[in-house]
């Protein structure tokens, strides 16, 4: 077998690749004609392999362009052509270099990509790192929150001052979840720990929730009972989270919610040190369905409303709101209050009303001054009164 015609068997990164020494050494001027051409000790053998640490999916690409003076017909987007275009500046491949540079001239980036500045050098990241969330307000979550270690200059860049700090943010958004705990602080890093792991809890919640089409809210239920920690995570619809509007989750989907509101994946959290998870999710049913006293069906069903109230109060899906078992009332011809032959529900009436009824074998009627007393209960609304 001529020289040309050899067959050499490659190692590159743990993956075995076999190419002939004249595709290797096809342009003589290019780091892997240097390599291989014979007499060469750039790349020494090892277990019977030329070892090449290299990315092995990107090599294969430089090889059949080698092969065949074509670009790989699977690298199309703009990212698999930097990447490739990183393979050719490496190996010196001119030509290749140059076809790359004529594919990315072509194509238009923005739509993929986010620039951002980072010790006065431009760094590309993909949009997708981020999810949806606008530039301009990926700007306004870091200025709340990294405040000391970037800015946002007059044309809405992104400029970061250091590169560790900016490398842990993507790093960590890439993994979603705030891993900054997790690194080994330099002295550098030690204050900035906090205000990274607060940027990143803030972003994957907005990755995930930003856009008022997203009907649910991912949510982590905690229940934490003789120091005995146990959670689970569900999507849950948001206007079952705004059922209280004056509730402290209703107004935290109304503003940012603080750090401490989320867990190390952006997941908004809802914790309680009374009762158990089961508890949590037959609240989370009643606001979520018509609420029917079927959730809390008992001899002292008005002690578990009580409780679903408290329970709703402190994971704060109720402000001073209570939850009644109630039926429903019309009024008749004879302008006397009559119940509805149909199921009770739990409802839900500011902790003060004017009027209010609650659901009993002999029902409560206030006797309210100046007219009748009426009151129509809507399931999973608050009361009109």
């Amino acid at each position: 077998m001529s020289g040309n015609s050899e067959i050499v068997v490659l190692n590159v990164s743990g993956f075995r690749i076999e190419a002939l020494r004249s595709t290797l050494t096809k342009f003589p001027e290019s780091l892997l004609g240097q390599m291989f051409k014979h007499g060469s000790d750039l790349c020494p053998m090892t277990k019977g392999a030329y070892f090449v640490d290299r990315n092995p999916s990107t090599f294969q690409q430089v090889l059949n362009y080698l092969r065949t003076d074509e670009l790989d017909s699977n690298v199309t987007t703009v990212g698999e052509l930097k990447e490739l275009l990183l393979e050719a500046q490496y190996f010196v491949l001119d030509e290749l270099k140059a076809k790359l540079q004529d594919e990315l001239s072509g194509k238009d980036d923005s739509d993929t990509t986010l620039v951002f500045i980072v010790g006065g050098c431009r760094q590309m990241i993909q949009k997708s790192i981020f999810g949806n969330i606008p530039k301009n307000f990926i700007g306004e979550v870091l200025k709340t929150t990294l405040g000391q270690d970037m800015f946002v200059d007059a044309a809405g860049n992104i400029h970061f001052h250091s590169a560790e700090v900016f490398s842990i943010l993507v790093n960590s958004m890439s993994l979603r979840r705030d891993v900054t705990y997790d690194v080994a602080w330099g002295t550098i890093l030690e204050k900035a720990a906090g205000r990274i792991s607060c940027a990143v809890k803030l972003l994957l919640f907005f990755k995930k929730n930003y856009y008022s089409t997203y009907e649910t809210v991912c949510v982590e239920l905690k229940s934490t009972q003789g120091g005995v920690s146990i959670s689970e995570s569900q999507d849950v619809p948001k206007k079952v989270l705004r059922s209280d509007p004056d509730s402290k989750i209703a107004k935290l989907l109304t503003s940012w919610p603080h750090n401490s509101d989320l867990n190390s994946k952006g997941d908004l959290v809802l914790a309680t040190s009374t009762q158990t998870l089961q508890k949590m999710r037959a609240l989370l049913e009643v606001l979520k369905t018509s609420g029917t006293v079927d959730m809390v069906t008992g001899s002292r069903q008005g002690d578990r409303v009580d409780e679903m109230s408290q329970l709703g109060r402190e994971v704060g899906l109720l402000s001073n709101t209570k939850l009644f078992a109630a039926s429903q009332f019309h009024i008749n011809s004879n302008n006397n209050f009559v119940q509805q032959q149909q199921q009770p529900t739990i409802c839900m009436v500011p902790s003060n009303p004017r009027k209010f009824v609650i659901g009993s074998a002999t029902p409560i009627l206030p006797q309210i001054s100046g007219g009748p007393a009426h009151m129509a209960f809507s399931a999973t609304k608050r009361a009109r009164y």
